[in-house]
């Protein structure tokens, strides 16, 4: 939906003033107007109007598989969107001290499901808009091995919070709806504290252009959140190897293939092998766990990561074209809660 309709709504500029109880009212009448915007898009993709199809997603999630070079040309084509917000208390306490980025995680999908489900029992109905963008493996007889099309980074300073939203493919049909819920799940409060957002920018790109095609330094990687890597049903406590870091990476880089164009990625098993000859030659990392308070289960729970840094040595040009979108797409698990935030550093020649 262009941004534009939704500053012609007469409640936009005033919902960060509204009382509580008109909140519900000013949703409603959200859901109520998009339910009438036969142009958009956002709508289309609740249902509302099956007849509809969005060609560019159609494009993204819809077709024929191909093969070899095909195959990553929809991927490298994707589009992007980067959202950059500020979330400042509205108090102006000092903010708490908790996971921040599984708290925001938990307020927006519970104001998304309000503004794009339709589903009226516990499991998610056959095409739910809601379920694709939010937890696609909880939809009715989907993939259990598909990737959410967003993901979060929240970085805690002083007085605020700075929380930035990456969203891919189909996402990207549902920005606005993403702020829409972010505001709400902030005017309602994310933990014991309300916050007022500002929007401090938004950049549409091609997932191609998220990452240099060459590096020609030495790899170090940051690991800036912490990074949960799990092999054979065991997470990963020490420092891992690149072949560790590696077998994530082409995971997660044909699971997006998979999951938001349709394709199916091929693999040279050979590389797995040739991965297993980079060494590490300097590790700096410790596990670091945070709390978080689960309202599916009821419970106060502890997740940790690896934070650091990793410097690798040898031949590792091959893997560089799997390599390349860790930054974009996150390492390891949980990415749409802040986990699994990386960054690749030039180092200096030896």
């Amino acid at each position: 939906m262009p941004v534009q309709v939704l500053q012609r709504l007469p409640v936009q500029a005033g919902i960060q003033d509204l009382p509580v109880r008109a909140l519900d009212r000013v949703m409603q009448g959200y859901r109520h107007i998009l339910c009438n915007l036969h142009t958009s898009p956002f709508l289309t993709h609740l249902g509302f109007f099956p007849e509809q199809v969005s060609l560019s997603v159609a494009h993204t999630l819809v077709g024929p598989y191909t093969s070899g070079m095909e195959d990553w040309e929809r991927l490298l084509a994707l589009p992007v969107v980067t959202l950059r917000t500020q979330l400042v208390p509205r108090d102006f306490r000092a903010l708490e001290e908790r996971w921040w980025a599984s708290t925001i995680r938990g307020g927006l999908g519970r104001a998304l499901r309000f503004l794009l489900c339709r589903c009226r029992e516990r499991s998610h109905l056959p095409g739910c808009v809601f379920a694709r963008l939010f937890a696609p493996a909880a939809e009715e007889g989907g993939d259990s091995g598909m990737l959410p099309p967003w993901r979060l980074t929240v970085n805690v300073a002083d007085s605020h919070l700075q929380a930035n939203f990456r969203l891919f493919g189909e996402a990207t049909e549902f920005t606005e709806a993403f702020l829409l819920a972010l505001e709400s799940a902030a005017f309602r409060g994310l933990g014991r504290q309300r916050f007022r957002v500002t929007v401090l920018g938004k950049d549409e790109t091609a997932f191609e252009r998220l990452a240099p095609d060459r590096w020609d330094s030495n790899l170090t990687l940051e690991l800036k959140s912490p990074v949960r890597l799990q092999e054979r049903g065991t997470i990963i406590t020490q420092a891992p190897s690149f072949s560790q870091v590696f077998a994530s990476a082409q995971r997660k880089v044909r699971l997006a293939a998979r999951s938001w164009c349709g394709v199916e990625l091929s693999f040279p098993q050979q590389q797995m092998y040739m991965a297993r000859h980079v060494t590490v030659a300097s590790a700096s990392v410790r596990w670091v766990e945070m709390g978080r308070y689960s309202q599916r289960q009821q419970r106060f729970m502890r997740l940790g990561g690896l934070q650091g840094a990793l410097k690798f040595a040898g031949e590792w040009s091959f893997a560089w074209p799997w390599l390349r979108f860790l930054p974009a797409l996150g390492l390891g698990k949980l990415t749409t809660m802040g986990f699994g935030e990386v960054a690749w550093e030039p180092t200096p020649e030896a």
